[in-house]
């Protein structure tokens, strides 16, 4: 990776974390991309206006790939 690259990837993790994305490390250290197994993963909580659900979505600095995980309906 060159130093561009690596700011350039800095610059785009620090804007998620900026808009409220958070590292899953603090919370589960262990938690890979079952893609390219990279630990860099940023989720946020996305909750319903009505609060029937909260859903979490994922995102891997490793790959590039998102994914939602859905919690169960209230």
């Amino acid at each position: 990776m060159t130093d561009k690259t690596a700011d350039d990837l800095a610059a785009k993790r620090a804007r998620w974390i900026s808009a409220g994305w958070k590292p899953t490390k603090a919370s589960n250290p262990n938690f890979k991309c079952r893609q390219c197994q990279s630990d860099d993963i940023l989720f946020e909580l996305s909750k319903s206006s009505d609060g029937a659900y909260d859903d979490y979505h994922y995102h891997c600095f490793g790959c590039d790939r998102d994914w939602w995980v859905e919690s169960s309906d209230y």
